[in-house]
């Protein structure tokens, strides 16, 4: 008599080994385009992501590469492998011009930025925040320490207040936040503007400068704060591989800062904290060697935005120009639970319906023709 068990499992084994071949050739042939969208599992009718400022390109070829590599190595711990925490400690401090104490890598930038308010916020300090913005430090301050937390309105522009910011400051402030550019608004402050906000601040307080989206930005607009790092100036610098890199799904983010202020937060950190997964810290050193992709994300970038505001224009709607790969939208003047009736249609984008603005996040080409379609037909007449 046939062993029916043993033939079902042959079957099925000879089936997992076609499957998995046909897995690996799929994704090598989808790792050369830099203009290829990523492969979601589900159809472009299902669901539009214009809420998290992804890049909605795949990640390149190389970082691709790089984790297929060591695969083999996901059931280790990243200590003992050349491709480890310090690898990419060394490879950030080399790019920036620093020293690897002087990096502190987390689980994403998000992870980071709630260790600094744990560190700024425990002995119920008084932190400044512009509103809005992303605020991970202000609300967990805030929420989770007992913080004093001082939200200071953008001005007319849609840009932070310094001015008001450092008036608002008072003997127990411990930090004050600058999220340049700022999301949601896209706006920035010149370079030299807020190098000097930076050193007079910093004479009593900590200044932390998000800049997650500074790959963005247009040079001549605004630049990174890290030479204040490298004068071991009172500042907190936050990046993250999570946006203009595209890797959103491998959570990894760092802080700079001259070397004691590092060592605080590595410290309050922990050994296991700083443990970034094995594929993430492969992922992020590929991606630092990969500058081709980065000039593709950014030109690509720059015409999915420019066809977005002229077809705006074209509808009247207001926004604020934007140096990043998002854009603030007054969608409250066109239109009626705006957010409501794009998710009717599958579309995600960040706003309520009882606000007057939106942050749309910049997708690809064909995902824009098809929102701009959408809104069109939406406008209140």
């Amino acid at each position: 008599m046939k062993n029916t068990s043993l033939t079902n499992r042959r079957k099925w084994l000879k089936n997992t080994a076609l499957s998995s071949v046909g897995l690996v050739m799929a994704a090598n042939a989808g790792a050369f385009a830099y203009d290829h969208p990523a492969q979601e599992p589900f159809t472009e009718q299902e669901l539009l992501r214009l809420f998290s400022n992804e890049n909605p390109y795949s990640p390149s070829p190389k970082v691709k590469s790089a984790m297929q590599q060591l695969l083999y190595r996901a059931n280790r711990y990243a200590n003992y492998h050349p491709v480890n925490p310090k690898a990419l400690k060394e490879a950030i401090a080399k790019r920036e011009g620093l020293k690897a104490e002087n990096i502190v890598l987390g689980h994403g930038s998000y992870q980071v930025l709630t260790l600094i308010a744990i560190m700024y916020g425990r002995n119920k300090e008084t932190i400044i925040t512009p509103k809005p913005t992303f605020n991970v430090v202000g609300n967990y301050a805030d929420h989770q320490m007992g913080a004093n937390v001082k939200y200071i309105a953008l001005d007319k522009n849609h840009r932070m207040d310094l001015s008001a910011m450092r008036r608002a400051m008072d003997a127990k402030t411990s930090l004050v936040f600058v999220c340049n550019p700022n999301n949601p608004t896209g706006t920035v402050i010149e370079a030299e503007r807020l190098k000097s906000f930076c050193r007079e601040v910093g004479k009593k307080a900590t200044v932390l400068v998000d800049e997650a989206y500074i790959e963005y930005a247009n040079p001549a607009k605004t630049k990174t704060m890290v030479e204040l790092v490298q004068q071991k100036e009172n500042v907190l610098i936050t990046r993250t591989f999570s946006k203009m890199y595209g890797l959103a799904g491998m959570r990894i983010g760092y802080a700079m800062a001259r070397k004691d202020i590092a060592e605080r937060l590595d410290k309050l950190n922990g050994q296991f904290g700083q443990l970034i997964n094995t594929l993430g810290l492969a992922a992020a050193l590929a991606s630092l060697e990969d500058e081709q992709f980065i000039r593709s994300s950014i030109k690509k970038n720059q015409q999915v935005m420019r066809y977005f505001c002229q077809q705006l224009d074209g509808m009247n709607l207001p926004y604020v120009p934007s140096e990043t790969n998002f854009l603030y939208v007054q969608t409250g003047k066109a239109f009626k639970d705006f957010h409501s009736q794009l998710a009717k249609r599958k579309i995600k984008a960040i706003g309520k319906d009882s606000s007057e603005w939106s942050r749309i996040s910049m997708a690809t080409m064909a995902d824009m023709k098809r929102l701009i379609k959408i809104m069109k037909g939406l406008k209140t007449k």
